[in-house]
């Protein structure tokens, strides 16, 4: 997951994740963004597949909370 600025260029990643990470049902993830605080910014969720030894994610219930 990484947090991209308003011309789409990448600030950082706040989570990677690959098959060594498996789990056999959801797990809640929690990351923080205090470093973007007053910044426009955009999440991007990307997935990358490899042939030989495919990984299957899903990204479900997404939110954010400002405190």
């Amino acid at each position: 997951m990484q947090v991209l600025d308003g011309s789409g260029n990448a600030l950082g990643t706040l989570k990677t994740f690959t098959n060594l990470n498996a789990n056999s049902g959801f797990a809640q993830q929690s990351m923080s963004l205090a470093q973007y605080a007053g910044k426009t910014v955009t999440l991007e969720f990307t997935g990358t597949n490899d042939y030989e030894d495919p990984t299957s994610w899903v990204i479900d219930d997404t939110a954010l909370t400002v405190s």
